[in-house]
């Protein structure tokens, strides 16, 4: 009898588990592409957000990078000096922005550090483009952490209307260290999921708060025009 209970606990657990996976797959499409030596993500999703949105949570990282899976500290470093001579092969310009990340790892693995330079562009479709490309001859800089290299990524954001935007993720890196392949597609994939459901969480949250602002501000107007 104990143990038709625990099979049949273990068995809705398995239910559940595979239920969330099918909810998050429907709100979030991620696929991991292996080509040769290099691993791509290609992740995309609608969200309640518009670009300058977007931007906006980008450029708060540094504050706070929770909604980023598995991010322990992003922080923004001067680019006073000469590019190094990786960075300025990629064509990476003097005015874009550099920044350190650093993410935890699930045990054994070490903490991951990736050193990337970040660059804003609009497209002629009215896309907003977020590049970002790694600088591999960066070092790393905190304890026992290994740099992630050959780091290209963008993040692409179209404006469906004036409140949703398609949200899209393309890119790869070599994680550095030795690490099963399949280890690798899982920890990217759940990376990229993670990451999505948590952006779509913040635009909804700003946007139920945006329209709780908006009726309050109405309810005073009628208020006011009552007592007139």
């Amino acid at each position: 009898m104990k143990q038709s209970k625990l099979l049949a606990g273990f068995l809705l657990t398995i239910s559940f588990v595979l239920c969330a996976a099918q909810n998050n797959a429907e709100l979030v499409n991620v696929k991991i592409v292996n080509q040769q030596s290099r691993i791509n993500v290609v992740a995309s999703t609608v969200v309640a957000m518009t670009p300058s949105g977007f931007i906006g949570l980008l450029n708060e990282t540094e504050n706070d990078c929770s909604w980023i899976h598995n991010c322990v500290s992003v922080s923004f470093e001067q680019n006073n000096e000469t590019l190094s001579s990786a960075a300025s092969s990629k064509n990476i310009q003097r005015e874009t922005q550099k920044w350190r990340t650093l993410f935890k790892s699930p045990w054994p693995l070490n903490k991951r550090e990736m050193v990337s330079y970040s660059k804003y562009s609009v497209s002629d479709k009215g896309e907003t483009l977020i590049e970002i490309i790694g600088d591999d001859q960066a070092t790393a800089k905190f304890k026992n952490s290994v740099l992630i290299t050959n780091v290209q990524a963008k993040w692409i954001v179209y404006p469906i209307n004036e409140t949703h935007s398609k949200l899209t993720y393309i890119g790869f890196a070599d994680p550095g260290g030795i690490i099963p392949r399949f280890l690798i597609d899982n920890m990217l994939k759940t990376a990229a999921e993670n990451t999505f459901l948590n952006i779509r969480e913040i635009a909804q949250l700003k946007a139920l708060q945006n329209t709780q602002t908006d009726e309050r501000y109405g309810n005073i107007s009628q208020s006011q025009r009552k007592n007139r």
